[in-house]
């Protein structure tokens, strides 16, 4: 029973931790033109899907919602940094938005999504920005843990982006330029969830922060293509 008491103590903790910033999406969203599950390493469940996949936006920013089953620890690609022992309940995840805000100088493609990696630059004015941080939970069934589905099992992502907003972005690649949202209902926006294994208590800011030797590691992709 010890166990199960420190268990149950790290969710309280991790209750207060849990962070959604901005309001939820309204019914007026739309959702994904494509999404990918595990892009990087081509396993792991399909979790992501379109319909769970939205954005609103308007002339002062765009907020979105991810929405994905809680995936059971072990059974999806980590970011490389991340050891097998770190793949336990409760884990943390974080939401990150990449903004194209001229996606029609993008190159990478003819069709959705345009932009890519290589249009990182001035012309296309790329940014990237924190938009949210969620953790699973755990109850306890038959005196063993289990996840909790009181929310239907969701881990919840959503967050609101403004004109102008700060960026809360990733401390890699430096030499790349990056840019404000200033298009947001012209951008295109790729929509990320980044898992960081079981969360670090120790680590206040770790709903704040990237994975994947300070790259995103992110598995589930949503890409919005431009309104306008």
């Amino acid at each position: 029973m010890k166990h199960i008491r420190n268990a149950l103590a790290i969710v309280t903790v991790v209750a207060l931790a849990t962070l959604s910033i901005g309001t939820v999406a309204a019914s007026t969203s739309a959702p994904a033109d494509v999404v990918r599950n595990d892009p990087t390493e081509g396993s792991g469940p399909e979790l992501l899907t379109r319909e769970n996949t939205l954005i609103d936006r308007d002339a002062d920013g765009v907020t979105i919602t991810l929405r994905i089953p809680t995936p059971l620890p072990g059974s999806y690609a980590y970011p490389e940094d991340i050891p097998p022992e770190r793949w336990a309940y409760p884990e943390a995840f974080t939401g990150w938005a990449a903004i194209f805000n001229n996606p029609e100088l993008c190159t990478t493609s003819e069709t959705p999504p345009y932009c890519g990696p290589g249009d990182r630059n001035d012309e296309v004015k790329y940014g990237m920005y924190h938009f949210a941080g969620h953790t699973s939970s755990l109850t306890v069934v038959d005196g063993e843990l289990m996840p909790d589905v009181g929310t239907d099992g969701m881990i919840i992502l959503t967050g609101t982006i403004g004109v102008d907003d700060q960026q809360r972005d990733m401390p890699s690649d430096p030499e790349i330029p990056k840019y404000p949202l200033e298009n947001p209902e012209g951008a295109e926006i790729h929509a990320l969830i980044a898992p960081h294994g079981q969360i670090d208590l120790t680590n206040p800011d770790e709903l704040f922060s990237p994975t994947g030797n300070s790259k995103c590691g992110c598995r589930w992709i949503g890409f919005f293509s431009p309104t306008q």
